[in-house]
């Protein structure tokens, strides 16, 4: 079996051969390099009022759609905020290069994330750095390469002989698998 990038996937675990088309995986590569960009102004830049300018619109409308106000606290939907931010990035990133698995993702994600504070806390003296951020960045990660490693690995199918389901592994009928020996 070929996979969308022209090399062999008869090596690979059976979750890592692609089911996302070449265009798409394209399409997924320009829309993760635009979002990079788009979190490094956000995540970099020097003053926080963009940041800030948008919890506050959040929060808001929030409020006008009738989420009850002690739910609407400021901490709470920067907390939110920085999960969602960091999803569209690994799931992008996962349907880009689906080898590496979620978890590489999500641990990259961490990194990533982790940086990212230490710059604002040596460099951006404006930002604040917490470790709240780094834990709902990394969760943002996780959920985006959860995702993502289900979009690239596409629908599962299961193979039938006649009307029983079969095993993976030699198409030998579940039932009639030999038990494995007991140590």
């Amino acid at each position: 079996m070929r996979s969308v990038s022209g090399s062999s996937t008869d090596d690979a675990p059976a979750d890592v051969r692609l089911s996302v088309s070449r265009p798409l995986r394209a399409l997924a590569a320009l829309l993760l390099v635009a979002y990079l960009g788009l979190l490094a102004v956000a995540t970099l830049s020097p003053q926080p009022s963009m940041a800030s300018d948008v919890v506050a619109r959040v929060a808001d409308v929030l409020t006008a759609v009738g989420v009850p106000a002690d739910l609407v606290v400021p901490g709470r939907v920067e907390a939110v905020l920085n999960t969602a931010m960091v999803v569209p990035a690994t799931l992008l990133a996962s349907v880009v290069w689906p080898r590496p698995g979620w978890r590489d993702w999500t641990a990259a994600g961490f990194v990533v994330s982790l940086g990212v504070e230490v710059v604002q806390a040596i460099w951006l003296p404006a930002r604040s750095a917490q470790a709240v951020d780094v834990v709902t960045n990394t969760a943002g990660a996780f959920l985006g390469a959860l995702v993502g490693a289900l979009v690239a690995r596409g629908p599962r199918r299961s193979r039938e002989v006649g009307s029983r389901r079969t095993a993976r592994k030699g198409g030998i009928p579940i039932e009639n698998r030999e038990p494995p020996p007991h140590q």
